[in-house]
């Protein structure tokens, strides 16, 4: 039931496609219309003052609309959507008709043709959509990050823009031809392959289809299906494929246990590698074309070249290998098997070099991290774990309410995107570890975490509502994280050469912005209007001029402080005491020089922001501080670690307390010429070192511009 824009007349759907305008007041039923399917919405037109317009929705996805005052239909927009519409309405005023349905979809339909004093076919202006079954199968596309495809149990084959939800497009499956005549889409994708390299000369993805005997190919250049199927000369089922990094063969590997390799312009037969007795689970080629990656059931994983076809190594697993995920760069190979093991090799010597178990349900993906050294894992007990492929650790887990079906991590280490078996949507996870500093070590199942996974809009809002135990859950989170915090990663000594200068894992800019603090904080300050001074009260005398100042009293202009040579005005007990007041850091530094080890005060100076570390080094309170100080970065560049942030430290401490060390160096006491000593030693170490450093940069750029010819 729907207003219309005449006063006392209503638009009202029934279950058996009619659709009739009645006027309520008088109870009087004024045209009635027939549409295909039940109805679902009404709306009426409102910016036209020639001619009354109605859209109506139904079960099918259809909309049509009416004239209604030659009272007769203007068009019938099949399978405007995917499945049952549940809104159309027009935006008040504006030739502009929005659609909303199941197949989450939004459309924007705009009315600009006009014809024969009628208005014809609407057509589509703006439209925003995505999966509305869960993705089966997600991969980034390129290298800057920016893409993923996806493919969805809702036969689609998506792309989605990280950075502009405007540029997210379905690649069409508009067919042409003999392709016409079969159904209007394809069967599910199960796998599929993509490289950017030829993306502008020809088809550059290549997918397979849920039990069918042929593969697709795409073009991510048209967002559209490509011109080549190929069926294996078997006409066996495909179950795997890929692509090579070149971009000129596609590989198919097929239920009989064959690979075949076809030309991906051309769509011709290139090649056929036999040697597995089972069907293929998955293919990968390296980044040299110069090998295949095959497993399969029959338990094994084959090496192939892809030259002259022949078998170079074959690897047997204790396992069924699901499927296999190869790092091109490093050459090291993850087979994920039936057993809930993931098992990584060494491609070259077809060696077992790693192995995870933990996950307590059969293992849906995996990913690399581009760098090679994580691996990321999820699976049907609902968990994402991260392992470290150096020391073999668990170093992250965490379980989400959904169930993760498949995931990749960016090629610019900065997102994980995963899909997750209920939602349409795909999840963006954020890499700490690109943006802060983050200390790794090995847990267990112990310290999983549960992370809610992002509802969807239409579900009910729990703004109102308060999780006490999620509040305590992530309030021991963030205890735990704090403990974290306060563990320092150390080298072996084995691995550390004592000549060697190491540097903090604190980001440059730290040290730059402290360095810059006081010009940061100058141009961040808020520009305000003069203000006119305020005037002062009557009863408070005040001296003539220009400004006029208060008048002191003249009781008080005797009044002193009695001390030994200093002498301070009453009006200034506001500074009086200053000097010794005694911060966490002198304390630290204190306890360092008592003991000739400043490990915890360094300790505690990095876990400081920027603003605390200036704080702290302003509020020192005169020469035995500064001296303390001066011992602690002496300490520290004789241990050779630290070196930017001692530079950092040292050169604060110069530049505020400089009035200090000035009239240290022209006095002779003891607390001055100890700081002459510190400084003295500072300096040498400062030249020492930085000359050894010095030398070896130009060396380096010597040889450089020598081989360059530069």
């Amino acid at each position: 039931m729907e207003q219309s824009p005449a006063l006392d007349v209503l638009g009202i759907g029934f279950l058996d496609g009619q659709v009739l305008l009645v006027n309520i007041l008088e109870d009087q039923k004024l045209i009635s219309f027939h549409q295909e399917g039940k109805v679902t919405s009404i709306s009426f037109r409102t910016d036209l003052d020639n001619q009354a317009m109605m859209a109506s929705a139904n079960l099918d996805g259809d909309i049509s609309i009416w004239n209604l005052e030659k009272k007769r239909i203007v068009c019938n927009m099949k399978n405007a959507h995917d499945g049952v519409i549940g809104k159309v309405t027009f935006i008040h005023g504006q030739p502009l008709l929005i659609s909303s349905g199941e197949d989450n979809k939004i459309v924007e339909w705009l009315f600009d043709n006009y014809s024969g004093g009628d208005y014809g076919w609407p057509r589509v202006l703006k439209q925003r959509s995505g999966h509305y079954s869960s993705p089966q199968k997600i991969r980034f596309y390129g290298k800057d990050g920016k893409k993923i495809l996806s493919a969805g149990r809702d036969q689609t084959l998506r792309m989605f823009s990280v950075i502009r939800d405007s540029q997210s497009v379905e690649l069409s499956q508009r067919l042409s031809g003999k392709k016409a005549k079969r159904e209007t889409r394809l069967p599910n994708i199960i796998q599929f392959a993509a490289e950017e390299t030829r993306e502008k000369d020809w088809d550059n993805i290549i997918a397979c289809h849920s039990g069918q005997a042929f593969s697709t190919t795409w073009s991510m250049s048209h967002k559209a299906i490509g011109k080549h199927e190929y069926t294996p000369k078997d006409f066996s089922i495909v179950k795997a494929t890929a692509i090579s990094v070149c971009g000129n063969f596609g590989f198919v590997g097929t239920l009989s246990g064959n690979v075949e390799m076809f030309n991906m312009q051309s769509g011709q037969f290139r090649k056929t590698f036999k040697g597995h007795t089972k069907t293929i689970t998955g293919i990968q080629t390296d980044e040299s074309n110069k090998y295949i990656y095959t497993s399969s059931l029959d338990k094994t994983i084959k090496i192939f070249k892809q030259q002259d076809q022949s078998l170079v190594k074959s690897i047997d697993i204790s396992s069924i290998p699901s499927s296999i995920v190869l790092h091109r760069s490093s050459g090291l190979i993850v087979a994920i098997c039936d057993d809930m093991v993931i098992r990584v090799y060494d491609a070259e010597a077809g060696k077992l070099v790693r192995q995870f178990e933990g996950h307590k349900n059969q293992i849906t993906d995996v990913a690399f991290s581009p760098d090679g050294r994580w691996l990321v894992s999820a699976s049907l007990d609902s968990t994402i774990r991260t392992w470290d492929l150096p020391t073999g650790y668990l170093i992250d887990i965490f379980k989400v309410d959904s169930i993760p079906i498949s995931l990749d991590f960016s090629p610019t280490f900065d997102f994980l995107v995963t899909s997750h078996s209920d939602k349409v949507g795909l999840c963006l996870w954020s890499n700490k570890a690109m943006f802060e500093h983050v200390e790794f070590r090995k847990i267990s199942d112990v310290d999983i975490a549960t992370v809610n996974v992002p509802a969807s809009e239409f579900g009910p809002s729990d703004e109102d509502h308060v999780d006490i135990d999620g509040v305590d859950s992530q309030t021991d989170l963030v205890d735990e994280q704090e403990q974290i915090n306060g563990l320092r990663f150390m080298l072996p000594e084995q691995m550390m050469e004592k000549s060697l200068l190491t540097l903090s894992n604190e980001p440059k800019n730290k040290w730059q912005t402290l360095l810059n603090l006081d010009l940061i904080k100058k141009r961040n300050k808020p520009v305000l209007p003069k203000k006119e001074p305020e005037s002062a009260p009557f009863f408070l005398p005040t001296s003539q001029g220009v400004e006029p100042k208060f008048e002191k009293p003249k009781n008080l202009d005797s009044e002193k402080i009695d001390g030994d040579d200093d002498e301070m005005d009453v009006d200034s007990k506001v500074t009086f005491g200053f000097g010794q007041i005694e911060t966490e850091m002198t304390q630290l530094l204190k306890k360092g020089g008592e003991i000739n080890n400043y490990l915890e005060f360094f300790d505690y100076m990095s876990r400081q922001s920027v603003s605390s570390i200036d704080y702290e080094i302003r509020s020192l309170g005169g020469e035995s501080d500064l001296l303390l100080l001066f011992k602690a970065i002496g300490w520290q560049l004789e241990e050779k670690k630290l070196f930017d942030a001692t530079q950092a430290y040292l050169r604060v401490a110069i530049n505020v307390h400089s009035d200090i060390i000035v009239d240290a160096l022209t006095q002779e006491d003891q607390d001055a010429d100890g700081l002459k000593s510190a400084l003295k030693k500072i300096l040498d170490l400062c030249e020492t070192e930085w000359g050894q450093m010095d030398s070896l940069i130009r060396y380096t750029t010597c040889l450089v511009d020598h081989f360059t010819m530069l």
